[in-house]
């Protein structure tokens, strides 16, 4: 949510290196929505890889954090 806030305070910088999920997070719920709307034929399979890049982002975040 931290990460959120500081997008929408136009912290972008601050924002990424805090989640760096979060855009890709954004893109699957944009792009969700608009697939929903406008129906579009390949909308699936966009959104499996676009949550695809989200997970795999958050597990490298998490890696990173750890080490």
């Amino acid at each position: 949510q931290r990460a959120f806030l500081l997008l929408t305070e136009g912290k972008v910088s601050d924002s990424f290196f805090m989640f760096p999920a979060l855009f890709p997070l954004l893109a699957v719920i944009i792009f969700t929505i608009l697939h929903l709307t406008f129906n579009s034929k390949h909308g699936a399979k966009i959104i499996v890889w676009l949550f695809s890049l989200s997970v795999g982002t958050m597990l490298v975040n998490y890696i990173i954090k750890q080490l």
